[in-house]
């Protein structure tokens, strides 16, 4: 009976920390892929809109990478409880 409750213990810390990973790796990439995007619109626009593309475009990777690196992360999760 115990080790049930542990397992359940353990999958929902499994679970923050995968978040956390995913949250890291996506705001890190999404920083930096933001700052390449303005750095190239910046020569065919003006500040305001090279911002505003960097912004939107360093979120929509960020979110995208994190995702993805959430679902590797939980995939990989199943597939070693499975084994």
């Amino acid at each position: 009976m115990t080790a049930g409750v542990g397992g359940t213990a353990n999958a929902g810390i499994q679970y923050v920390i995968n978040g956390t990973i995913s949250a890291v790796v996506g705001s890190v990439l999404g920083s930096v892929g933001g700052t390449i995007i303005k750095g190239s619109t910046s020569t065919v626009a003006k500040e305001s809109i090279s911002d505003l593309t960097g912004a939107v475009g360093g979120s929509y990777i960020s979110e995208k990478t994190g995702n993805l690196v959430k679902d590797t992360l939980e995939e990989k999760d199943k597939n070693n409880v499975k084994k």
